[in-house]
């Protein structure tokens, strides 16, 4: 079961989407830093550390 159509699209749209909506909304400005702000900490939330990603890597590649 898909959650509202979510597997439907790609990251940088859902991003763009979450985006728009911050601004339209009042949450965030609508200018450049602040939507690249706004979208550095919903991609943080998201995406794994780099030390946990390095560590991931050695134990699926070590030889």
């Amino acid at each position: 079961m898909e959650a509202a159509g979510v597997a439907d699209h790609e990251v940088p749209e859902l991003l763009e989407q979450m985006i728009e909506h911050a601004c339209a909304h009042g949450i965030i400005e609508d200018i450049f830093d602040e939507k690249e702000i706004f979208s550095s900490k919903i991609m943080n939330c998201l995406v794994a550390r780099p030390s946990t990603v390095n560590q991931l890597f050695y134990e699926k590649y070590s030889w």
